[in-house]
């Protein structure tokens, strides 16, 4: 096994015709309580890491009932495609990029996952569809998974995420967990 650096990697690609850009972190946010929001995710992935968080942390705990041991989980979603769509990737200067389908109709799947922010385990699932009611079942799979431990999950502004039709399903699990939005 030989180990290079990322320096070395990107040198040899920009020899051969090949650049090499980092992704640019993304900060902006039609939302005004973006800023407020982020506050709030760095200040719950600051408690995991010092390994305090706990129900408590909710803003809707009970006082009258004990502290749960708690994760922080971002959950999001995703299309899987047979035919994919390459869109931007590496190539050689002037070279076409050929993929091999593997069949002529462009079916798909939707893939959600929920990463476990520090362990680094998730619960990723497929469905045919992605729609609040298959987001829901993954929720309550994942919930599942640890009966008597509270969940903070992160999840962005998809249709899906924000639905009318997922507001129950949170109201219905307060003692379990807690959605916030990024």
């Amino acid at each position: 096994m030989v180990e290079v650096t990322q320096t070395t990697i990107s040198k040899a690609l920009r020899r051969v015709g090949i650049r090499w850009r980092r992704a640019k972190r993304c900060v902006h946010s039609p939302d005004p309580l973006y800023v407020v929001k982020r506050q709030r995710v760095d200040q719950l992935r600051q408690m995991a890491l010092a390994g305090g968080l706990t129900s408590q942390s909710s803003a809707r705990c009970r006082s009258d009932e004990p502290p749960k041991s708690a994760y922080l989980a971002f959950l999001d979603s995703s299309d899987l495609h047979w035919n994919p769509d390459i869109g931007s990737t590496y190539s050689l200067a002037g070279k076409q990029l050929k993929v091999d389908s593997p069949i002529r109709e462009n079916s798909w799947y939707a893939l959600f996952g929920s990463l476990i922010f520090l362990s680094g385990e998730g619960l990723y699932t497929i469905h045919h569809r992605k729609r609040a009611a298959e987001l829901l079942e993954h929720l309550q799979l994942s919930i599942d998974l640890e009966p008597g431990t509270f969940w903070f999950v992160i999840l962005d502004n998809a249709s899906a995420h924000t639905t009318a039709a997922v507001h129950p399903f949170e109201q219905q699990q307060l003692d379990r967990l807690v959605f916030l939005t990024n």
